[in-house]
């Protein structure tokens, strides 16, 4: 695993949570980035170059991918435990054709 950027590491509490909120392009290889820290709430200001910003974007599509990732292993989890309610109630005979019925008013 290649080590995170600079930005990445938040300076107060050292949890590598941290996320743009704001940036912008301050020319000739030089970035202003506004971050803050989702752990402790700390956000600062940093100027950073091509390289550092660079790296911070890597970072930032790791950590995407990484919460996609745990959101599908936790939406597949859900899937699979209300498939296994329905399992259950049809093997103990609880669900027929007339609960999807078209209700009347």
């Amino acid at each position: 695993m290649r080590p995170l950027s600079r930005v990445t590491t938040c300076i107060a509490c050292g949890a590598p949570r941290v996320f743009p909120l704001d940036w912008a392009d301050r020319r000739h290889g030089w970035w202003w980035v506004r971050v803050r820290c989702g752990e402790c709430g700390m956000a600062r200001q940093l100027v950073v170059d091509d390289a550092e910003a660079r790296r911070f974007d890597m970072d930032l599509e790791d950590a995407a991918e990484e919460i996609a990732e745990a959101l599908w292993a936790f939406e597949r989890e859900c899937m699979l435990a209300e498939a296994r309610c329905w399992a259950k109630a049809l093997a103990l005979d609880l669900v027929d054709a007339r609960d999807f019925a078209p209700r009347r008013r």
